[in-house]
């Protein structure tokens, strides 16, 4: 109530305020409210005991009053008139203003990072990837507005031989980052690590050690991204970090699909599948045909050597 007081009294009066007055005797509270100098305006009989009627907002506590003493009972409808709006933004001046700073506040933030997230086979590499965005001046709290978030990902793939593919996109305050690898990961990887990293996922055909301890063993099923060599040692009872020097290698299931309207094609398949796959090493070829119908889907399965060094 405090707001409506000190809101003008001229404008109070270009505002309406429209009740359902429910009683016996309608003329009786007309010719008390009358007497106390308040306009009564649009009164509409509603039916039965009721009637429908607008005073000005600046009458409306003495027409409450006076109803009241008088046991009418009282419904307040509604309030109108040209200057209404204004009534209700003094009213909720304090909401307005709240919610004015808040979209404003959110507008502002979300354009800053909080966070980063990788994905993709080649986020086993996001480490290197978080050192190259610290490098060039891109971290928590730096704006998606400075940053091109294509080229981005073009540089990425630059700055780390072992991609192929990098995305970069917004997800509210956060920076998603998709990383593959590449299709034919290089064999030789850096000697100065003290841990070795399968780049895919297959089964373990061999294990050589020769500094570090192996994690796996042959026959085991490893993803991208599994430890295969770690360098923690025990060394006279205590753990040491050495670089690791070993050959692991991991044979991979890869799957190339044929497409033909013509029957007993699996000869061309498999030649297909091999010149698809000329530049790896591989072994295990299978056919598997499917008919839906119409076309034949040949199903090319094949095991690609991968050979994992370090040191």
């Amino acid at each position: 109530m405090r707001k409506d007081q000190k809101f003008g009294k001229n404008l109070k009066d270009k505002i309406f305020i429209v009740y359902e007055v429910e009683g016996l005797n309608f003329s009786r509270l007309l010719s008390a409210l009358y007497k106390a100098g308040i306009n009564v305006y649009n009164v509409k009989n509603s039916g039965g005991k009721k009637t429908v009627l607008s005073v000005k907002y600046s009458d409306s506590e003495k027409f409450f009053a006076i109803s009241k003493e008088l046991c009418y009972n009282v419904k307040k409808i509604k309030e109108r008139g040209g200057f209404y709006p204004a009534l209700f933004f003094w009213r909720n001046l304090g909401v307005l203003l709240g919610l004015t700073i808040f979209f404003v506040a959110a507008y502002i933030c979300n354009d800053f990072i909080f966070s980063f997230s990788f994905c993709g086979s080649g986020s086993v590499y996001y480490k290197e990837v978080e050192s190259y965005l610290n490098g060039v001046g891109i971290n928590r709290f730096s704006r998606f507005s400075d940053i091109d978030l294509k080229d981005l990902g073009g540089s990425i793939v630059k700055s780390n031989p072992r991609l192929s593919f990098a995305s970069c996109v917004k997800e509210g305050n956060r920076l998603k980052i998709e990383l593959i690898l590449s299709e034919k990961p290089p064999e030789i990887i850096d000697g100065n690590v003290d841990k070795l990293i399968a780049l895919e996922s297959g089964t373990v055909e061999s294990v050589k050690v020769y500094r570090g301890t192996a994690l796996v063993s042959s026959g085991d099923r490893v993803n991208a991204g599994d430890v295969l060599v770690d360098g923690l040692m025990t060394i006279k009872e205590q753990t040491v970090i050495v670089n690791v020097i070993a050959t692991v290698t991991v044979i991979s299931e890869k799957e190339f699909l044929y497409v033909s309207a013509v029957d007993g094609e699996e000869d061309k398949a498999l030649l297909l599948a091999e010149e698809k796959f000329s530049d790896y090493e591989t072994k295990d070829f299978s056919v598997e045909k499917i008919f839906d119908g119409e076309n034949y889907t040949y199903s090319v399965r094949v095991g690609v050597r991968y050979v994992f060094h370090a040191g």
